[in-house]
């Protein structure tokens, strides 16, 4: 039997206990009924939202690549162009959140930095959809926007909830 002499470090057990979460996530907003297609509330973008908290800036973006791809696992659409767009959406999203977390350096709530996410993610989808489909996927732009407002105001609310009452994120802070 081999001894192991290496140990995960605390930033790899916190990716995977986030990245777990959001597969949980993942598979609770596929199974939620979506009135239009392909629109998702978002909450396996709390975690990530968490991640910006806790985590190296460097080790978010595997983060998001653990929720992209297990996600797409999850749902079945790991080989389609959904995938691209979930990928393209979450990648621009993530480096977003990030480079305002970084430049604002905490004079945005939460709410705020959901929101620059899920404002971006949507624009970088309907950009591609547009560059893939043509010129007609724009006009789909204003309610994914206004639905992406909502959501993310509401996942960055759920987020702040989470901070602020979190005794993990408290001893974490320690």
């Amino acid at each position: 039997m081999t001894k192991l002499t290496s140990y995960p470090t605390n930033s790899n057990r916190i990716i995977s206990i986030l990245g777990g979460l959001c597969l949980f996530l993942s598979l609770i907003e596929y199974i939620i009924p979506k009135p239009i297609p392909f629109i998702k509330l978002g909450i396996a973008n709390i975690p990530i939202l968490i991640s910006i908290v806790i985590l190296p800036k460097k080790d978010i973006l595997k983060l998001i690549l653990i929720k992209s791809i297990g996600g797409s696992l999850v749902s079945g659409n790991l080989f389609s162009w959904i995938f691209l767009y979930s990928l393209s959406g979450s990648l621009i999203s993530g480096i977003s959140m990030i480079l305002i977390s970084i430049l604002l350096n905490n004079k945005v709530s939460m709410i705020g930095i959901s929101l620059i996410g899920s404002l971006t993610s949507n624009l970088t989808q309907i950009l591609l959809a547009t560059a893939i489909l043509g010129p007609g996927a724009k006009y789909l732009g204003v309610p994914i926007l206004i639905i992406g407002f909502i959501s993310g105001t509401f996942i960055g609310v759920l987020t702040n909830n989470f901070l602020n009452k979190s005794v993990w994120i408290r001893n974490f802070n320690k």
